[in-house]
């Protein structure tokens, strides 16, 4: 895994899933925006559903705010499905947030999915990262986390949590995971990136969310780090009790 230390992981507790999204929106505008001037932005985008909800402020609020003619999305995981799946989360975010911003075509890097295995689709996307970012890392990693403390598409007990070298993975999830194909980051590439966003909702995922904040190694979220920060945009649900102060 990476040599960067593990930062001192930021918390922010919201009352709900609306005000969830409009806070992790714009800790990612925020950051963008503080940017030099002229620089490319890489961000990679998370799956599932909770991204919903940081995919709409970003289209409405920050719309005609953020730079998107230097921004260039990727994807922390996908779904080795075609890509207008209904399960595939660059269908998701197309709907939710490319074709609702003014950010060019050549800017949007989807997991080639149209590899015949998702072996070869993680080594294709891992060529593309090293082409288009060359040493460096994504400037913004959104990631969520399942009930059972996974991240990206990297699983408890997954060898993939193991890799050293590889930026990309292919994985099989568990067996009430659908699909159960997986390509996704590894450790070591989430760890080059500058600041990594979790954005985390739903009283499901409050024993997770628990053993993470106290440390428990064999949850995939909680070995997550950044050359910069960690943070975590959490609803009450989730959290299970007050902010903390």
């Amino acid at each position: 895994m990476s040599d960067y230390p593990a930062p001192e992981p930021l918390i922010q507790v919201l009352p709900e899933a609306e005000s969830l999204g409009r806070a992790a929106a714009a800790r990612m505008a925020s950051i963008l925006l503080e940017s030099p001037e002229g620089m490319p932005l890489y961000v990679a985008l998370a799956g599932g559903n909770t991204p919903r909800l940081v995919h709409d402020v970003l289209s409405t609020t920050f719309r005609e705010r953020l730079p998107w003619d230097r921004i260039f999305l990727f994807w922390s995981d996908e779904r080795f499905v075609p890509l207008d799946d209904e399960r595939s989360n660059y269908r998701m975010a197309l709907e939710t947030l490319i074709s609702k911003v003014p950010i060019p075509p050549e800017n949007v890097f989807p997991t080639p999915v149209h590899h015949a295995t998702p072996e070869e689709a993680a080594d294709a996307y891992e060529e593309t990262i090293r082409s288009v970012l060359g040493e460096r890392g994504f400037d913004v990693v959104f990631l969520g986390m399942g009930s059972d403390g996974h991240t990206a598409s990297l699983f408890p007990g997954c060898d993939a949590l193991e890799e050293k070298l590889r930026l990309v993975r292919a994985v099989d999830a568990p067996d009430y995971a659908d699909p159960r194909q997986r390509i996704t980051f590894t450790l070591p590439l989430i760890a080059r990136s500058e600041h990594v966003i979790f954005v985390v909702s739903g009283a499901d995922k409050r024993d997770a969310l628990r053993q993470v904040q106290q440390g428990h190694s064999h949850l995939p979220a909680s070995r997550v780090k950044s050359h910069g920060t960690v943070e975590w945009f959490v609803d009450a649900a989730a959290f299970g009790e007050e902010s903390p102060a």
